[in-house]
């Protein structure tokens, strides 16, 4: 199958990896982006010879965040696009719709590796975050700066991955680590030389791959149910409405974007093109 916004290519034996392929706006998760990407998980998962799977980004960014321009964390809703003010139905639907794809990613059945180099921000950090695994080049930059200019936050598993004092520090900062200190966090799971990071991801995928594939899936599934059972179903629904309702107290004009425009979010690579 052919796709517009990701590479999709088997690179080892059992192991296939998803490159967002939009460099030119450092992946930013637009609406065509997002459809290839479940597309392309879709089809790894369908595929029996497959057993891992890497996402990775294309040119300097592994991924920027979502498309102000247009993606399911901007825009309103289908049917609601003449609204002028946020209503409670369009904001449910549209925090649902983030939710859909964070269950996709996070429910796949076969183990996924994020392969993290460049940027890494904000929706594209969550991305990663919903991956089993993660390496990250050492002098990649990871981080949620758009609390900072109104933005809400979706994800749940700050805590879980972080506890409560690194998640309030990069949360309420909104700065940009390195690799190298998401690593000593817990954020990814290790941070190598920016000209290893493909190599060592690969190497980690053939590891894994050599497992039976229905090892692999009953693995991930108990895995998933202890993390079910820690409350992150009822999580990712709370996180979900509080997004919801951070869109009602915005209304119409959507302060994160005015903020960006005035120039309150200077200096934040790619502030223009996605959060």
């Amino acid at each position: 199958m052919a796709y517009d916004n990701i590479l999709y290519e088997q690179v080892a034996d059992r192991v296939v990896r998803i490159t967002l392929n939009r460099p030119q706006k450092m992946n930013a998760l637009s609406h065509g982006v997002i459809a290839d990407l479940e597309a392309g998980l879709a089809a790894a998962e369908r595929d029996p010879e497959v057993h891992v799977i890497v996402l990775a980004g294309a040119g300097r960014a592994f991924c920027a965040g979502y498309d102000l321009k247009g993606s399911p964390y901007i825009s309103y809703p289908p049917g609601f696009e003449s609204l002028e003010h946020w209503t409670a139905e369009a904001a449910l639907k549209t925090t649902r719709r983030i939710e859909e794809l964070y269950r996709r990613v996070w429910d796949a059945q076969k183990p996924i590796i994020a392969s993290i180099h460049g940027y890494c921000l904000a929706g594209g950090l969550y991305l990663s975050m919903l991956c089993d695994l993660a390496l990250a080049a050492e002098d990649a930059q990871l981080g949620e700066p758009m609390l900072r200019f109104g933005g809400a936050s979706s994800m749940p598993l700050w805590v879980l991955y972080l506890g409560p004092r690194k998640a309030f520090e990069l949360l309420y900062l909104g700065r940009a680590i390195s690799g190298r200190e998401a690593a000593q966090i817990n954020l990814v799971n290790r941070a190598v030389p920016p000209e290893q990071l493909e190599a060592e991801t690969l190497r980690w995928a053939q590891e894994i791959a050599e497992a039976p594939r229905e090892a692999l899936m009953s693995r991930k599934e108990f895995l998933r149910a202890s993390m079910a059972m820690f409350g992150l179903e009822a999580m990712f629904r709370y996180h979900g409405h509080m997004n919801a309702m951070s869109r009602l107290e915005r209304g119409g004009g959507n302060r994160m974007l005015e903020n960006l425009e005035s120039g309150k979010g200077k200096g934040l690579e790619g502030r223009h093109q996605s959060v």
